[in-house]
């Protein structure tokens, strides 16, 4: 699994995890300033489509591999916007 980036919304604070790892964030508050918390509800739900997503394009694919490789940035989405969506080259 791809490492993701955890970010603090606050002060900036971020950190490289496994892919797994990313739950381990999930309502923990950031270690830096210790005034927000790290992956929120919302994130945590956005995580988990993006996840689905990802295991669609697999079974698109017939042999298990994904037929697309992209990046989601998913903050514009806590504000009701659209997450910007980059293919990976």
């Amino acid at each position: 699994m791809q490492n993701i980036n955890v970010k603090c919304d606050k002060c900036g604070w971020n950190k490289e995890v496994s892919g797994d790892g990313f739950r381990e964030w999930h309502n923990k508050v950031c270690p830096c300033c210790l005034d927000s918390v790290i992956i929120d509800d919302k994130d945590m739900a956005i995580f988990l489509m993006v996840k689905e997503i990802e295991r669609m394009d697999k079974e698109l694919g017939g042999d298990g591999e994904p037929q697309y490789h992209y990046r989601f940035d998913t903050a514009p989405m806590r504000d009701g916007k659209l997450p910007t969506i980059t293919e990976d080259k």
